[in-house]
């Protein structure tokens, strides 16, 4: 990574989280550029992307996005704003599933809280024969959302799953603890800035890092049945 793109990167993870910068994308983002990545601001506005893609064949994942919540009031509020969007995409009969940040379902507030709003999600995809998956946030998050992956998944809400971050140096262990249970992955390259001790140095990740066609057993055979999926992110 050049010197620029370090520069850029280490301004945007310092921006996240601050109010008044995340008001402020919320009302120019689009016209600055985000509509590339962004849908819509409604759901309104999305579904006709998501539509257009399955057109293509494409499917999609939905977020609701705005993980910074300051209360349970609000996380409250993003559950609900997710059942909506599994409902929307079953009336739309969209080839679409939900992912979903656990703090914004109130993760740094209550561990119980959040777990109660993500599994009414989950209940709700399940009946829908929809999908959700936990993104990984960073490490403060990352034991408490596989956790809660587990937990949903031993509870019979099978139709849920987590995202692994291949920087982190636990992640080959927590891929063999979770697919074990033959939960479906995503792999992903990590975006968070990170205490030292526990990535793999950057210069060295290609090297340190197997590919998940040579990586041990349980990450093959699940990458091989498209329970593992790979994205960079």
């Amino acid at each position: 990574m050049d010197l620029g793109n370090r520069m850029f990167r280490f301004a945007l993870l310092k921006l996240a989280g601050n109010r008044a910068v995340e008001a402020a994308a919320l009302r120019y983002g689009l016209r600055l550029g985000a509509a590339r990545f962004v849908a819509g601001e409604t759901l309104e506005e999305a579904m006709p992307r998501v539509m257009e893609l399955n057109r293509k064949r494409i499917a999609v994942t939905l977020d609701f996005l705005g993980e910074g919540i300051s209360d349970l009031n609000e996380a409250a509020a993003c559950k609900d704003e997710y059942l909506r969007l599994i409902d929307r995409i079953r009336s739309e009969g969209a080839d679409a599933n939900v992912s979903l940040k656990p703090t914004q379902m109130g993760l740094a507030l209550s561990m119980e809280a959040a777990y109660a709003n993500i599994r009414e999600i989950a209940r709700r995809a399940q009946d829908t024969g929809s999908f959700v998956r936990l993104d990984m946030e960073n490490s403060p998050y990352t034991e408490a959302t596989i956790a809660i992956a587990e937990r949903l998944y031993r509870e019979g809400f099978t139709q849920s799953g987590t995202v692994i971050q291949a920087c982190l140096r636990r992640s080959e262990n927590d891929v063999r603890r979770l697919t074990k249970a033959g939960m479906n992955l995503r792999l992903v390259k990590g975006a968070y800035k990170e205490p030292k001790p526990l990535v793999f140095p950057a210069r060295g990740r290609r090297r340190e890092l197997p590919p998940l066609d040579e990586a041990a057993t349980p990450i093959g055979s699940v990458h091989r049945h498209r329970h593992t999926r790979r994205a960079d992110h």
